[in-house]
């Protein structure tokens, strides 16, 4: 605020100075946001990079583009760090300086990996990231103390989940498009459809966040969401996959593990959720009905060689209906009932 307020003052008195206000509007109003703005756009046009470069990026030539896609998305994010260095005080800016070394130490194995043939080039890859995931654990003392703010860390994987599962509809859509209209194609539409409903439903309504300030446990939300964006991933890819082999009334076994195996390790995760909440356990009602489901996808993938793809695809949309249903009755306020189990059971004047 006081930032602000100087350059406001900045400001009126570059406008009081006749000739000179440019200047002075230019470095107190323009500057400042140049760099709140021009970084996240620079990491978007990066990020574009490394979209573009993904198809050749696992070629020795094509991973050179994508390293340095790489690079320079990770450059936009030590710089807004190193701002956030100046400003942050107390606990906040022991974390700070954590990712900001980590994210150095990372990203300079990715600059190094430039001058390395594959697959050498691929192996410092993995050392970067490992350092960028091991950054959490072993600062835990530091990040213990640091404050945590909730609802924005719920609110950016959701926006993350929220991206992955729209891959997913692109999906359905981009399936459906390649087959002829028929009744084959609205019912494979529609269980398609539902199964990435179901999961937006259940994630944002019934996915237990409360972990989040249980300490130490509250690393499993984090990690958690890799196996989770993943699922969904995969089960986008899947879910094309089963469309175009429905049309050709053959399901391969590619498309069965990536459509049941993608369900599959998003439940388990938001089952991992739920048991590290303080008031879960293993015999808990969510857990057991997530993983029954979860292991339910597997065995259908394993076993549904001979199942029609149609079958196949609305059974699988059966099951995570069916899921959707119970949390629905089980936790009729969602989430708040879901963090607040004792008062969902005994609401006030019930």
């Amino acid at each position: 605020m006081a930032r602000r307020l100087r350059a406001a003052a900045s400001a009126a008195a570059a406008a009081r100075g006749g000739r000179r206000a440019p200047r002075h509007l230019a470095r107190a109003v323009l500057r400042p946001r140049l760099r709140r703005r021009g970084q996240p756009a620079g990491g978007q046009a990066g990020i574009v990079a490394l979209a573009i470069n993904v198809p050749h990026g696992t070629t020795s030539h094509g991973s050179v583009g994508f390293a340095i896609s790489f690079v320079g998305v990770r450059a936009v994010l030590l710089a807004m760090y190193a701002r956030a260095r100046r400003h942050v005080r107390g606990p906040g800016r022991d974390v700070v300086n954590l990712y900001l070394a980590g994210f150095s130490v990372g990203t300079s194995l990715w600059v190094i990996s430039l001058a390395v043939p594959t697959p050498g080039r691929f192996a410092l890859w993995g050392a970067g990231l490992l350092v960028d995931m091991l950054q959490p654990p072993l600062g835990w003392r530091l990040l213990r103390g640091a404050p945590v703010n909730v609802p924005h860390i719920t609110e950016r994987f959701g926006q993350f989940f929220i991206i992955v599962l729209g891959q997913a509809i692109i999906g359905v859509v981009a399936g459906v498009a390649g087959i002829s209209f028929s009744g084959l194609a609205i019912t494979v539409a529609t269980a398609s459809f539902a199964i990435a409903a179901c999961l937006w439903w259940i994630y944002f309504d019934f996915a237990d966040t409360s972990v989040i300030g249980r300490g130490m446990l509250g690393l499993v939300y984090l990690y958690g969401h890799f196996p989770l964006l993943a699922g969904v991933a995969v089960m986008g890819v899947g879910t094309e996959l089963a469309i175009h082999g429905a049309a050709a009334g053959h399901l391969t076994g590619g498309a069965r593990w990536a459509l049941s195996g993608g369900i599959a390790a998003y439940l388990v995760s938001l089952a991992v959720f739920h048991l590290a909440a303080e008031w879960t356990t293993a015999r808990d009602r969510v857990f057991v009905a997530r993983l029954g489901l979860a292991a339910a996808a597997v065995v259908l993938a394993a076993a549904g060689g001979g199942v029609a793809p149609v079958v196949f695809l609305v059974v699988l949309a059966a099951g995570v209906i069916g899921l959707l249903v119970l949390e629905a009755l089980w936790f009729p306020e969602g989430a708040a009932s879901v963090y607040e189990p004792e008062a969902a059971r005994h609401p006030v004047g019930g």
